[in-house]
């Protein structure tokens, strides 16, 4: 039987012109690509030979990066919830740069610098209470990073002179010229922090989050303006993975089925919850309401009101209710663009045990 047709196609060269676009706003800095974004490694390792370091969240993103060429020296460690475990396997694998997300490790990569022997650049995550991006990061009640007053309280002056720089990301999806504005909101905190701890730090990441589309068409570039307020003499360094590979993947589900109820064409295609974004069941794909492309023959049709549910059996696995289509039949493909960035690596894939999408790489 023949199988159906779902996959990724990504197209490298989308990558490398988002790479010259902010190397040339952004020059001469440290930029780190966030590999929980598309963690593929032939995109992991198209990405290392263009310059950039990894951002990683665990060991197994470390691994990843590692294999993919990434110098483990340069990598930085982040996320919350790290055991000793991790910040010592992480260390072993040559990791130095760990940005921390609690007293509690900072407190653990003490004690595994005393039990190596190994001097670690220790990076203050910092929550600054901010309100930019669709997925804001500083809210009071956010997981992530430390206080000002847990920085006083805990560290205070003459007690850190093991931090190496501060850390901060506002959030996703921000649009440019927020971004821009962060710098000098950032630049306040290292003068605040240094006050803080008595002496100057070595790094500051800026972080990232600019916007992109996602499961729909258009390419926000960012303007060739410098980025300025760049701290120099400092380690100044930024992260980005939407931005960097959100262009490069198109989806390609087929339809599966039809059914005719209501006025509606109901499809089932092959690429629901399982393929893509099983956050979804949360509601955040949903809110999205992805942008179909179907074949170009039919473009000129009448226009049905359509649902697409994926092929799960479980009613959330709906990419929409209420898009306007034309006439489809089983067999046809459709096409979703900016599917490049948290797409193939969120779906669902172990609800039914279904095949995962086919990954295809155009140079």
């Amino acid at each position: 039987m023949r199988h159906s047709t779902t996959k990724f196609i990504y197209q490298l060269s989308e990558i490398k012109a988002r790479y010259d676009e902010l190397t040339s706003s952004i020059p001469a800095r440290r930029i780190y690509y966030s590999v929980k974004s598309n963690p593929n490694p032939k995109i992991l390792t198209f990405i290392s030979q263009l310059g950039l370091e990894a951002e990683v969240s665990s060991l197994g993103e470390l691994n990843a990066a590692i294999n993919a060429g990434f110098d483990a020296a340069k990598i930085v460690y982040g996320g919350p919830g790290k055991t000793i475990g991790d910040i010592y396997s992480a260390t072993e694998k040559g990791v130095i740069y760990f940005s921390l997300e609690s007293i509690s490790e900072l407190e653990k990569i003490c004690f595994v610098e005393k039990s190596t022997g190994k001097k670690l650049n220790r990076i203050l995550r910092l929550l600054v209470l901010d309100n930019h991006g669709r997925l804001n990061m500083m809210m009071p009640d956010s997981k992530f990073g430390i206080t000002l007053d847990e920085v006083r309280e805990h560290i205070g002056n003459g007690d850190g002179d093991g931090v190496y720089g501060i850390h901060i990301y506002r959030g996703t999806q921000i649009k440019e010229a927020e971004f821009r504005a962060s710098i000098i909101k950032t630049n306040e905190v290292v003068s605040e922090i240094e006050s803080i701890i008595g002496y100057k730090l070595k790094y500051v990441n800026y972080g990232g989050g600019l916007e992109w589309p996602f499961m729909h068409s258009g390419k926000p570039i960012l303007t060739l303006d410098k980025v300025e307020g760049i701290l120099s003499g400092i380690e100044s360094c930024f992260e980005f993975g939407r931005y960097l590979v959100a262009s490069c993947g198109i989806l390609e589900t087929e339809i599966l089925d039809i059914k005719k109820r209501n006025n509606y064409q109901i499809l089932i295609v092959s690429a629901g919850i399982n393929i893509i974004n099983g956050i979804s069941a949360s509601g955040r794909l949903i809110r999205q309401q992805p942008e179909f492309h179907p074949p170009n023959n039919k473009s000129d049709e009448i226009m049905l009101p359509t649902a697409i549910y994926g092929p799960l059996c479980t009613p959330v696995d709906y990419l929409t209710l209420n898009t306007l289509l034309p006439q489809l039949y089983p067999g046809d493909v459709l096409r979703i663009y900016n599917c490049g960035a948290y797409a193939a690596n969120t779906g669902l894939s172990n609800f039914l045990i279904r095949e995962p999408a086919q990954e295809v790489f155009i140079e």
